[in-house]
């Protein structure tokens, strides 16, 4: 089992920089999707991280906890359809801002080296592998979360998102 340490999971250089920008009313977050990967990078540079390293994979959110101090969010990785081992070493979460063009990487995690998760191959039973991520802030910000059909959480306003 992976090893998710403090140190390795942080807001990106732009995720800061959007933060700020939503932390004094200028536009909205919006949390557009969750992607696991099987690459990594240094320590030192996941804060300038703006994509993942390797191949990835989609993730679903399936659950939203807004509390005063931040948001947990849950979300999972599905074995249907991998055809291959996938061994999961960064989740990234992106959003989209008006003033920013695409997906941005906003949250980047990063499990030790020493060990990563392995999603096996569905052998016919399809097996969901869920994780968490808690974002907190001291400002309030304005945050919805959009979902694919096989998510299952509803729009979250008023959420506390950061590092």
């Amino acid at each position: 089992m992976a090893t998710w340490k403090p140190t390795n999971s942080k807001l990106t250089e732009k995720g800061v920089e959007i933060l700020n920008k939503v932390s004094v009313g200028s536009g909205k977050l919006q949390i557009s999707k969750i992607l696991a990967a099987d690459g990594s990078v240094a320590e030192s540079a996941l804060y300038s991280s703006t994509s993942l390293a390797g191949t990835t994979h989609q993730m679903s959110l399936s659950k939203v906890v807004a509390r005063l101090e931040g948001s947990e969010v849950s979300f999972y990785i599905s074995n249907d359809g991998i055809s291959s081992p996938f061994h999961l070493r960064q989740i990234g979460i992106f959003v989209s801002h008006p003033d920013y063009e695409g997906d941005v990487l906003f949250h980047i995690s990063q499990c030790d080296e020493a060990g990563h998760d392995v999603i096996p191959v569905s052998d016919g039973n399809v097996t969901n592998y869920g994780y968490t991520v808690y974002l907190s802030h001291s400002n309030n910000v304005d945050v919805s979360f959009t979902v694919s059909p096989t998510g299952c959480i509803q729009k979250i306003q008023k959420a506390h998102v950061g590092e």
